[in-house]
């Protein structure tokens, strides 16, 4: 006695009218080594949980020697005379989930890290942009070829908060730029390079890690799994079933049962049961998203598997509710009960029932990886990489504008900038290349501009002429320049010692322009290149001492 068809386990064809499938052949071939033969006959109706009493009548009346039965029902266990045999089928209720080829992602090149790791690389930026300006509070980058630092660096705080607040903005940059492998900062202090060797691990494993990953992600294809991923998930989940009957052994486990009725499919459930309606209308619910996952025979299930490999995928976690199929029998047919048992039992150990299993439930076939084959890396791919350039290109090229009328708004004011040459230990090579290069430039400006200046106050003082005039107008005195060329002439006819000039002095002077300086002072010339050739001085030491701070920052 066996209820209506559920295939692959069986089936039944009306005309000419057979039994079919996986248990009609197994009984074939049990019957064929005991030496018995069999007839199915099919139940009245598809049995319900409360079955006994259709299994009785049936039993009883001699329409059946063996009876189908679900062994896991109470009703069928605790029936004194009736006797049960060794399962004909074991399984269990599992689940399978929608799947489907994502199309690729615009930022599918941040895959290989998870969210919760590219938190943490912003939080260890940050972090490190505070610690570098914390430590060069501490200590700062400014000390000597010796490692010492100016005690009035060290006692004066007043700028220090603003002074953080400016380099760990800066820091942030710097620290970013580390990670990505383009490190410019400056690690000046002992301090500051301890701390470079932890911020080395940790870029030198993250770029490893991210490159080493990179192409994976990228060329694997991308495949996205639908429904619960673990059994606290499944209690939330809303589950699906074919039939009614599925119904009891799987809402324990799940938040909401789902089954067809039969005003949507049309069949007289429990009496027939129009299963490919149901599984087609399961399989829509499934796709449509309101069902989560089907659960059925795991048996059952890997043909569904392996009928739709592309779209469906397993719930391997789910192994609820255990099947147990058998037989039972009366106390007239407890010989033959246990035959069949004995042969059952000998049966599943030969190569024959792996064979059955497998042609008819799919056994030893599994669907295809799916990450087996690449797929070449498109544009959409790395559309995110070339979204990141063109926003941080336009940010840069709105910040050289703002920073342009800025600074023609300070010109128009004539605010000075005092700080403009300021450098702080978040300054790059190229800045202070630059500053320092700025600093010598202005330097020689600055000395040009005073040799120019003493000698056009010389020029000035030799040749500027005053006309004195009297009020009558009609007299006019002497000028300076023809007072001072008068003494410069006798002065010509002189030494400076007071005697007589020699045609060979006057040879030296039409030979040299400039009179040789003697040791006295004569009108305060040589106390103005005494401080001429001080202030050449004062530029080369600062000169050294600028090239010596930046072979030492090299």
């Amino acid at each position: 006695g066996c209820s209506g068809p559920l295939e692959p386990l069986w089936g039944y064809v009306p005309s000419p009218e057979r039994w079919t499938g996986y248990l009609e052949e197994l009984f074939q071939l049990i019957a064929l080594e005991l030496g018995y033969s069999f007839e199915f006959v099919a139940a009245p109706a598809i049995i319900q949980t409360n079955e006994m009493p259709v299994v009785n009548e049936m039993l009883t009346s001699g329409a059946t020697t063996l009876h189908f039965a679900d062994l896991n029902l109470p009703n069928v266990l605790s029936d004194d005379s009736r006797f049960i045999s060794v399962p004909w089928h074991t399984s269990s209720y599992t689940g399978l989930v929608l799947k489907k080829k994502a199309a690729a992602g615009k930022f599918r090149f941040m895959d290989p890290f998870t969210d919760d790791l590219y938190y943490h690389l912003i939080c260890v930026v940050v972090a490190a942009a505070v610690l570098v300006s914390l430590i060069d509070i501490i200590w700062p980058s400014d000390e000597d070829a010796r490692g010492a630092v100016s005690g009035h660096r060290l006692c004066d705080g007043k700028n220090d908060m603003l002074d953080f607040a400016n380099t760990t903005s800066k820091g942030i940059y710097h620290m970013t730029a580390f990670l990505l492998a383009g490190e410019d900062y400056e690690w000046l202090t002992s301090p500051m390079k301890i701390f470079r060797i932890g911020m080395l691990i940790v870029a030198l494993i993250v770029q490893a890690t991210y490159t080493a990953n990179l192409a994976a992600f990228l060329s694997t294809p991308s495949i996205k799994i639908y429904g619960p991923k673990s059994m606290d998930e499944l209690r939330s989940a809303t589950a699906c079933v074919w039939v009614p009957l599925n119904v009891p052994p799987v809402t324990p486990f799940v938040g909401t049962v789902r089954v067809p009725s039969s005003a949507e499919i049309g069949d007289n459930y429990p009496t027939t049961a129009n299963v490919p309606a149901r599984k087609a209308l399961v399989y829509s619910w499934l796709n449509e998203g309101t069902c989560d996952v089907l659960l059925a025979d795991a048996d059952i299930l890997q043909t569904e598997l392996l009928n739709g490999c592309a779209n469906r995928s397993w719930a391997s976690f789910i192994n609820i509710a255990p099947i147990n199929w058998g037989f039972v029998a009366n106390a007239a047919n407890r010989e033959l009960l246990g035959n069949f048992s004995t042969g059952l039992a000998h049966f599943k150990q030969t190569p024959k029932y792996m064979d059955l299993r497998s042609r008819y439930l799919g056994g030893g076939v599994e669907c295809p990886i799916d990450v087996g084959d690449s797929e070449a890396i498109s544009a959409d791919m790395m559309m995110g990489v070339f979204y990141i350039f063109y926003i941080s290109a336009g940010i840069a090229i709105v910040l050289a504008f703002v920073l342009r009328v800025k600074q023609r708004c300070k010109a128009r004011l004539g605010v000075v900038d005092e700080d403009s040459g300021h450098l702080d230990h978040a300054a790059t090579e190229g800045e202070m290349l630059r500053a320092l290069l700025k600093k010598v430039d202005d330097l020689d400006v600055a000395r040009r501009h005073d040799n120019h200046g003493e000698h056009g106050d010389r020029k000035a003082s030799s040749t500027t002429t005053k006309d004195v005039t009297i009020p009558a107008k009609d007299v006019q005195v002497a000028t300076v320049e023809e007072h001072h060329s008068q003494m410069d002439d006798e002065e010509d006819d002189m030494l400076v010692d007071g005697s007589p000039r020699s045609p060979q002095d006057d040879d030296d002077d039409d030979y040299g322009e400039e009179e040789e300086p003697s040791d006295e002072p004569v009108d305060g010339v040589q106390d103005v290149e005494e401080e001429r050739d001080h202030e050449e001085d004062e530029v080369d030491r600062i000169f050294k001492i600028l090239s010596l701070q930046w072979r030492c920052a090299t």
